[in-house]
């Protein structure tokens, strides 16, 4: 066998590293976009609070609810991310194997790295970017509960409607990223085998 035949594989090996990089990437570069838009929408809103000092006006429940929209876009775009990531990196795995099954030239033999092409799962939960994307369904949760606490004066009926609120829309975000991520696994793991 000899190297030529086989140059497109490496390079698209290596294009699969560039483009599970980039996804990555772009994953967290998401992720530090929300918190800066939640830091600069605190701010804005407690800054503009104290100018105006009117206690019948609250801006606090449209600034919550448009923290908890956006981390919502947000949260669907890193589901995006995270879903081509997998099948990047499953494609790494199926090119390695095939590599290394066959015994192709200029490819290094010692291996430490997964080969099978149906790994990563679309849902690890020890994932980094499970953690990070359910860490943001707490955040958009939180400010839209919090949303409702400011919408009338502080009563208790008012705060335990607020912590219902927020453990309802986190219960739901929650189980809807995890039905996705597993029917997707699932599906995928159907296609690659026939």
């Amino acid at each position: 066998m000899t190297s030529d035949r086989y140059d497109w594989l490496l390079k698209e090996y290596e294009q699969m590293f560039n483009e599970k990089r980039h996804y990555d990437g772009r994953f967290f570069s998401l992720l530090s976009f929300f918190m800066a838009f939640v830091t600069i929408c605190v701010s804005v809103v407690v800054g503009v609070n104290d100018i105006i000092k009117d206690t019948s006006v609250s801006i606090f429940p449209v600034f919550f609810c448009m923290v908890g929209a956006v981390g919502f876009i947000i949260l669907v775009n890193m589901y995006y991310s995270r879903v081509n990531y997998v099948k990047v990196c499953r494609q790494i795995n199926s090119i390695r194997q095939f590599c290394l099954v066959n015994q192709i030239p200029s490819f290094e033999r010692e291996n430490k790295m997964y080969l099978n092409p149906e790994f990563p799962h679309f849902y690890m939960l020890n994932s980094m970017h499970l953690i990070v994307m359910h860490f943001l369904v707490l955040i958009n949760s939180f400010f839209i509960g919090l949303s409702f606490l400011f919408i009338t004066e502080f009563r208790l009926w008012n705060a335990a409607v607020s912590i219902i609120i927020f453990l309802l829309l986190s219960s739901v975000q929650t189980l809807v990223l995890r039905s996705s991520l597993k029917k997707r696994d699932i599906q995928e793991t159907l296609t690659t085998r026939f």
